[in-house]
């Protein structure tokens, strides 16, 4: 029964291959894989591999040799060809592993950088925060407030009650000396005039 059943299964798996073969003779198989990768690199993922970096078209590369040199190695095997570390399909294997070695060794070397530069950047910035925790700004906002600062001369108080006014004790004091002058000056003057005009009107009398 058992042996029945492999040999069922092994028939159903060599007509898989043998649709599978018949459908990508001419197309994949037949083409040797640096052309193949050319046109699928040409092809509709044109697009997208602009839109990708270099490290991610490098992957996507490999991982269309991968599944091509797979294909052609479980295809050989299914056809009962020997294979060994000498056949070329092994041959294209070693190079599809080393192909994605370096792409791996690179992606590491990256990631180091990538996180390097993040730590030194981390690091600069705890160390300026660190210097500037707990001190005030080199500029303060006393710069900045502008008419909020007090006049020269006279200044205005708000109360809720009354306004109140206060002037500099100095120019108070000149400005009553002023207006005391100014009084006497006219008080002279008055004198003056009436001393003159009464000799006049005694003359007219007479």
């Amino acid at each position: 029964m058992e042996t029945e059943a492999m040999t069922s299964l092994l028939n159903s798996l060599s007509d898989i291959v043998n649709e599978v073969t018949s459908k990508l003779k001419g197309d994949i198989l037949e083409t040797p894989l640096c052309e193949t990768l050319e046109e699928l690199t040409r092809a509709g993922e044109a697009k997208q591999l602009q839109t990708v970096t270099e490290l991610e078209q490098a992957k996507l590369l490999n991982l269309y040799s991968y599944i091509l040199v797979t294909l052609q190695f479980t295809s050989q095997k299914l056809r009962g060809a020997r294979i060994d570390n000498n056949s070329e399909i092994m041959q294209e294997i070693k190079k599809v592993k080393d192909f994605m070695d370096r792409v791996k060794t690179a992606e590491d070397g990256l990631t180091r950088k990538n996180n390097k530069e993040r730590a030194m950047e981390e690091q600069s910035e705890k160390l300026i925060q660190k210097h500037i925790n707990g001190q005030e700004p080199a500029v303060s906002n006393v710069h900045f407030q502008g008419n909020k600062m007090k006049p020269e001369g006279n200044h205005v108080r708000f109360d809720n009650s009354k306004t109140k006014e206060t002037t500099p004790k100095k120019e108070t004091e000149s400005s009553s000396v002023k207006v005391e002058e100014r009084l006497n000056k006219k008080n002279s003057k008055n004198k003056t005039q009436q001393k003159v005009s009464k000799p006049k009107s005694n003359r007219k009398r007479k």
